[in-house]
């Protein structure tokens, strides 16, 4: 094992182990005055603010658990490769499998967290049923939910390509094992997010006493389907970049010289940065995750829309 593969693997370690004390740690007071501010609602008074504290470290604990686990399932699995002479002295590209195994873990345990959430209620609460059902494009913004299925897709197509490419996967950039599992998980987690995001996250009773708590009501679901939305994202788009590299590395080794293929590659890799810069400023604008308030309840967001200006 190279002296840079067993740094990163340590590096990679330390970060599992930050995930798993911040799954045990994480204070619920501040990540739900987090969740408040995202959504912009102010925080609820109790009972319903304890409730989502508690639901902010228990989707805390799952999400970062399983990440840390995926992380080090990873670890593992290079580290054996790497013992049992799999991997050459000089290769570090195995890394991306540690990686793919904390971004899977992550996607995985958002899913958890949400599918087994209690859908129970207390008894005596009132339901609240709407007049009109509600559907996914009510709580998410179409960039973010057309944005998730476009992205799924084109991880799969990505891997299919490189499976059936024997001149790509020769290329050490990404490893097939890695865009796989990332391709597979996108499509799993899109699966998910068409299904149980309606099944479960649109179908719970809405149970509430007052308007905020209706929209507060509104916040949470928004936020389990902007999760899911998040998990289809993050696998799929990492399948994408970690298996076009050794797709157009090897279409340009048969098309372009050396020193064009080098300039194509940098060339790549700015796009790449401008595109996502391009999806940060989109995002700090139009602001998705408030996408549910601009949509269910306008008079909120533009009382929030006013106080902003205020400030």
């Amino acid at each position: 094992m190279s002296p840079l593969l067993l740094t990163l693997l340590v590096l990679s370690g330390v970060a599992a182990l930050g995930l798993a004390l911040w799954a045990i740690l994480a204070p619920g007071d501040r990540m739900a005055a987090r969740v408040s501010r995202r959504v912009g609602l102010a925080l609820p008074a109790e009972p319903l603010r304890g409730k989502l504290v508690r639901r902010m470290r228990r989707t805390t604990r799952w999400t970062s658990g399983a990440a840390a686990a995926g992380a080090v399932v990873g670890i593992a699995g290079v580290a054996t490769a790497a013992a049992s002479g799999s991997i050459g002295p000089d290769d570090t590209t195995p890394i991306w499998l540690a990686f793919a195994g904390l971004v899977l873990g992550g996607a995985v345990g958002a899913v958890l967290a949400i599918v087994t959430e209690s859908r129970s209620a207390e008894p005596g609460q009132p339901r609240v049923a709407r007049a009109t059902p509600r559907e996914l494009r009510d709580y998410l913004d179409p960039i973010e939910l057309v944005g998730a299925r476009v992205t799924a897709v084109l991880g799969v197509a990505t891997t299919v390509a490189l499976l059936a490419w024997p001149a790509a996967r020769t290329i050490q950039v990404a490893t097939p094992v890695a865009v796989t599992l990332l391709a597979a998980a996108g499509a799993v987690a899109l699966v998910v997010l068409e299904v149980a995001g309606r099944r479960v996250v649109l179908g719970r009773s809405r149970i509430s006493e007052s308007p905020a708590e209706l929209a507060w009501d509104d916040a949470l679901r928004s936020d389990d389907l902007r999760r899911l939305v998040t998990a289809v994202l993050m696998t799929s788009t990492y399948a994408v970049i970690f298996g076009v590299f050794p797709l157009a590395g090897a279409l340009g080794s048969l098309l372009l010289p050396d020193a064009l293929l080098m300039v194509a590659v940098n060339l790549a890799f700015y796009v790449l940065m401008a595109a996502a810069v391009v999806i940060l400023v989109l995002s700090t604008v139009r602001k998705p995750a408030r996408f549910y308030l601009r949509r269910l309840w306008p008079e909120v967001a533009a009382q929030e829309a006013r106080a902003a200006a205020e400030r």
